[in-house]
């Protein structure tokens, strides 16, 4: 009989260590930051020339907010681009941009684009958007690039990307930002470029530089062609195009130099 007793203790042992078991095998398993990206690729790919905003609209948000609770990662991950997503990181790896289509605006291609940024124990990030347009939630243009100057100690970062109006209207957006008490803000540092165009410069700065190049008034009908601005010494000058009020080509530049505390007009130089 106690050998019995024995034995019958000994399967229910086993039995309930298989139980165990088996209940933490089937525990959820939260998805790695490259199957976030997989998944979200797939998804936009099965609705690709569908009507379907509504699932378009709440696929974009659940990547956002995939993103943003797996922003840890965004740092180490060692791509570019990824399925139809860019990645542009600076080189200090202290400020990274996400950014991709939605698919959601037609000709007007509708990107999202968001910022993340290192702090001091943790990591911030906000949606790069067009001023007066905040609540739209459109970033206008992906981005590709984030330069750095560094004056000191002081540390200034240019977020670069393109956009798309229309088949027809070409965007290109620079924006500056830098770190104020700890966390990464946009930085007025340019001058007000409509005011140069009409020959009117003032004291007034902005934190970007948004271009937009219309095909009907310029001869450059290929993207590739297109005037852009360009980083010298890293970005401590800038080559930027001036672009006519109705966007044409003038086949013009200036030459912007940070003296460190803002960028200024050195010169004025032809195509």
């Amino acid at each position: 009989m106690k050998y019995c007793i024995v034995i019958l203790g000994i399967i229910c042992l086993s039995a309930c260590s298989d139980s165990v078991t088996e209940k933490k095998s089937v525990a959820p398993v939260e998805p790695s930051f490259t199957e976030i990206i997989s998944t979200f690729d797939k998804a936009q790919d099965s609705l690709a020339g569908r009507d379907t905003s509504n699932q378009l609209e709440y696929l974009n948000r659940k990547f956002l907010a995939d993103l943003i609770s797996k922003k840890d990662s965004i740092f180490q991950y060692p791509y570019t681009m990824e399925n139809g997503i860019k990645f542009a990181f600076s080189p200090d790896r202290n400020v990274a941009i996400v950014s991709w289509n939605t698919w959601m605006g037609g000709t007007m291609l509708d990107f999202i684009a968001v910022l993340f940024y290192k702090e001091k124990d943790s990591i911030g990030h906000q949606i790069i958007t067009y001023p007066g347009e905040e609540d739209l939630g459109s970033s206008y243009c992906w981005y590709d690039t984030i330069a750095m100057v560094q004056e000191g100690n002081n540390k200034i970062y240019l977020a670069h990307g393109y956009g798309r109006g229309s088949t027809a209207l070409w965007w290109e957006n620079l924006v500056a930002y830098t770190y104020i008490k700890g966390t990464l803000q946009r930085a007025a540092l340019f001058p007000v470029f409509d005011e140069i165009i009409y020959g009117e410069v003032s004291d007034t700065l902005t934190d970007q530089i948004f271009l937009e190049l219309d095909t009907h008034y310029t001869d450059k009908t290929i993207w590739t062609d297109r005037p852009g601005i360009s980083f010298i010494n890293t970005g401590k000058k800038l080559k930027v195009p001036l672009i006519t009020p109705e966007g044409g080509n003038t086949k013009y530049y200036h030459i912007l130099e940070f003296d460190g505390k803002k960028y200024q007009i050195q010169s004025r130089v032809s195509d």
